[in-house]
């Protein structure tokens, strides 16, 4: 199992997980976009989860969508 924290200048390490076959994808991130999310269902992963949190003020702010 291959582990990363990443902090920033995170689309490399996504993109380069997107088109990995070594097994399931979990993402932790507190925010999560429109585009991640596209990106994730359009990608080659079999099975990927996704732990964020939800909270309506993320929504108001802008770091969050709807979608």
């Amino acid at each position: 199992m291959d582990v990363r924290f990443v902090d920033g200048h995170w689309e490399h390490t996504f993109e380069q997980a997107l088109n990995s076959t070594a097994g399931p994808l979990k993402i932790i991130s507190p925010f999560v976009k429109e585009g991640v999310r596209r990106d994730l269902f359009s990608s080659r992963v079999s099975h990927a989860m996704v732990l964020t949190r939800f909270s309506l003020e993320d929504f108001r702010l802008g770091v969050s969508d709807l979608d």
